[in-house]
């Protein structure tokens, strides 16, 4: 890869680490937001009941995501329904932070938690679409929650300027929206392999369904520990009007030590040591089996708590990131953390852990991990979908077909050059992008066309008079031949070649 191509590739994943930091950091300050203070506003019993309906409405949100964009098969109706969905979320945030009340937090809140939802639901999918085959997924995850954890407890809890909050919240909103509305030109969705007509991934299906389940186990379960914890930690908030004990002090930074766990681990061996790292990390936790309000260690506990808490949502970004772009209901699936998250958590919340002694949870809780390590063990070696990271959907489906047909690629250009070429370009743009990456020009005609206009894959094929596996074809010689895997990527070299021509 040449230095250009290292760098625009650079370039690319510090885009998808802010959007991500600007993301999680909106979620966690609405949802903080919302828990911290309404507590002055609702009844206890009130605040608890709310606390649980406000994690289900945020599942709500993330699950209508996939079923509006499966629906809605037209970009600008999707961008439209992504605009609108954040224009309301702002303003009803605006207003609950603003003019905080019984009413607000009874009725908007959970409007609210649908649209966050929602809105989540398109960053995992978009995101998890541009990191498809990428190597430093838990870099980028570690690296964006540093910077959301950090800048969140800075600007919340140390400055608690309203103002200064509503600015945040706003500003983040409008980069989501601004990235999430041209988000079809960071890859081309149809050439990943949820994208593909034919996937030839079938000898690979069964990994990728135990990897899917066995993730959905080992989420399912740290989540059901966890949930424990923030059931003690949320009655303790209530009981004590978030004045003796509050989860949004300092411990809440060790999140970023979780995150960082399952980050590095994940990009060792393809994800094979994940399902091993968070286990350990929950076996870690039984250092602090309850957290006593009268403890003077409570601040330790809750630290470790964050821990594991940073380390299950890593771990769940990850694995299911990793997964989804194979399957056809990627946008579920690159969700399915959170989901589970809210689904589990509350479901495990009506246990009656307040009846149980401490010898009794401290034993529940090692069966529960037992459980989960035998899931790992009979899932041992099983690692993510194998792909090169250089490679999308595309180059994946053209090295497929390479493998059985040596002549293939001039077999292509063969049919390209049969179907309706070009002529010969003039303009000295033109003639450089020829050269310097060895194009021909059927490939530089739908080069023009993925940097110049939002048409799909299968528009683009259309007009071109072409199939859509020549197309495909088409698009995975270009991100071979210059070093990018985007649409992004490609009007950066285009541009590139057009300033050094000035």
């Amino acid at each position: 890869m040449s230095d250009k191509a290292k760098d625009r590739k650079l370039q690319k994943e510090i885009i998808i680490t802010l959007v991500f930091a600007v993301y999680l950091f909106i979620y966690m300050t609405t949802e903080t937001m919302i828990n911290a203070s309404s507590t002055d506003y609702l009844e206890k019993s009130t605040h608890l009941a709310m606390y649980y309906l406000d994690q289900i409405c945020l599942v709500a949100g993330f699950i209508a995501f996939p079923v509006l964009w499966k629906i809605s098969s037209s970009n600008k109706r999707r961008t439209a329904i992504l605009w609108i969905v954040s224009t309301v979320f702002l303003f009803m945030d605006f207003v609950l932070i603003i003019f905080p009340s019984s009413v607000g937090f009874t009725y908007l809140a959970p409007v609210v938690n649908v649209l966050l939802g929602f809105i989540g639901g398109a960053t995992n999918f978009f995101l998890s679409a541009a990191l498809f085959g990428t190597e430093n997924v838990g870099k980028i995850l570690a690296v964006g929650s540093s910077i959301s954890f950090a800048f969140q407890y800075i600007v919340q809890i140390l400055a608690g300027n309203d103002f200064l909050l509503i600015l945040m919240i706003v500003s983040g909103a409008v980069v989501i929206v601004i990235l999430t509305r041209r988000s079809w030109e960071w890859i081309l969705l149809e050439c990943l392999p949820s994208g593909t007509e034919d996937h030839n991934f079938k000898e690979q299906k069964k990994v990728i369904m135990r990897v899917l389940l066995l993730t959905c186990l080992v989420a399912s379960f740290s989540i059901i520990i966890l949930t424990y914890y923030d059931s003690r930690l949320i009655r303790m908030m209530v009981e004590g009007d978030l004045k003796t004990i509050t989860a949004y002090s300092w411990p809440r930074l060790f999140a970023i030590l979780g995150y960082i766990i399952i980050g590095v681990v994940g990009d060792k061996k393809k994800g094979r040591y994940t399902h091993i790292a968070i286990a350990i990390v929950m076996l870690w936790m039984l250092i602090s089996p309850v957290i006593f309000e009268s403890n003077p260690l409570s601040n330790i506990n809750m630290a470790i708590f964050y821990v594991a808490t940073g380390a299950t949502m890593c771990y769940s970004y990850f694995m299911f990131w990793t997964v989804a772009p194979y399957l056809k209901n990627h946008g579920l699936v690159a969700s399915m953390g959170r989901i589970l998250e809210g689904l589990v958590g509350v479901a495990f919340s009506f246990v009656p852990w307040g009846l149980m002694d401490t010898k009794q949870i401290v034993i529940a809780l090692i069966a529960i991990i037992t459980v989960m390590i035998i899931a790992i063990m009979y899932g041992s070696g099983i690692e993510s979908p194998k792909t090169d990271a250089g490679l999308s959907g595309c180059d994946k489906e053209c090295e497929h077909e390479n493998e059985n047909d040596t002549n293939v690629t001039e077999g292509c250009r063969e049919e390209i050059k049969a179907e309706n070429p070009t002529p010969q370009a003039e303009d000295a743009i033109t003639a450089e992008m020829l050269s310097r990456y060895n194009l021909t020009e059927r490939e530089l005609e739908v080069l023009y066309k993925l940097i110049f206009t939002e048409k799909s894959g299968q528009e683009i094929s259309e007009e071109l008079y072409i199939s859509r596996r020549v197309f495909q074809r088409h698009v995975a010689s270009l991100y071979s031949k210059t070093g990018t895997k985007s649409r992004v990527g490609l009007y950066g070299i285009y541009h590139d070649v057009s300033m050094s021509m000035k």
